[in-house]
């Protein structure tokens, strides 16, 4: 992203901080963060054997990145925010094109379809994780 589609994306200049009763959207702190972060993310993902990877705040948004669709699925809906975002560097390895940005919709009950909406495994209640 270049300074000048920062700045007009989030009105400041980079390094500033965003005023603090100004509300951010996720899709406007995901592409805040542009492809910069996703690199950040992705290259700490070849050298580490967990499936939580990165945590990054702002605006009240906490952006976590896994490796795979399978570590999103392995993560417990206890304690979940509504404000929690998860990247995942690709659905079976990272790169592979299945990657994407998830949110946390605690009131879902929609049907798995392996994509858009995923249920964690051995999970039954209600809540599901959304594509963003």
């Amino acid at each position: 992203m270049s300074e000048q589609q920062f700045k007009e994306l989030n009105g400041s200049e980079q390094g500033e901080l965003a005023q603090p009763n100004s509300l951010v959207s996720r899709r406007t702190l995901l592409a805040s963060l542009g492809m910069a972060g996703v690199t950040l993310a992705a290259g700490s993902i070849l050298g580490n054997s967990s499936g939580f990877i990165e945590k990054a705040e702002a605006a009240g948004v906490t952006v976590f990145t896994v490796k795979n669709m399978a570590d999103l699925k392995a993560i417990s809906p206890a304690g979940l925010s509504a404000n929690d975002v998860y990247y995942i560097a690709g659905y079976y390895a990272a790169g592979d094109g299945g990657g994407g940005e998830f949110y946390w919709d605690a009131s879902s009950t929609s049907a798995d379809n392996g994509g858009s909406v995923i249920i964690p495994t051995g999970y039954a209640g209600t809540g599901r994780w959304k594509r963003a």
